[in-house]
């Protein structure tokens, strides 16, 4: 995980899949997006003060991908924190974003942590 300073991403919430996560178990927060199996993806996500962070994932074999906590600051991922905007890139400048699919085309989520 980076922390990434003085890069602006400018959230297009008509694209932005919106959700709730669980509580993170085990050291990890499991985000299931329906990705392609075995894909290896850059993860980027802000916060409500609009630090920017990014952690390469690799999709579990059911199209999801689990956050390592210990890669983020300690407690950063928890229900008093606000809403977290996040997308996948295939590059580590964060250029190009990934689309997935759910019942519509998205190329971000918005998220809080029940």
């Amino acid at each position: 995980m980076a922390k990434i300073c003085n890069k602006q991403f400018v959230a297009n919430c008509d694209t932005c899949f919106e959700m709730v996560l669980g509580k993170p178990c085990n050291g990890f927060l499991f985000i299931d997006v329906n990705l392609t199996p075995t894909s290896v993806y850059y993860f980027w996500v802000i916060d409500k003060f609009k630090n920017v962070y990014r952690e390469p994932i690799t999709v579990l074999g059911d199209g999801s991908f689990g956050l390592n906590l210990a890669e983020y600051p300690s407690g950063f991922f928890n229900e008093y924190a606000g809403t977290f905007m996040a997308f996948l890139t295939t590059d580590l400048a964060g250029a190009n974003k990934i689309t997935f699919t759910i019942t519509d085309s998205y190329t971000c989520m918005i998220f809080n942590i029940y």
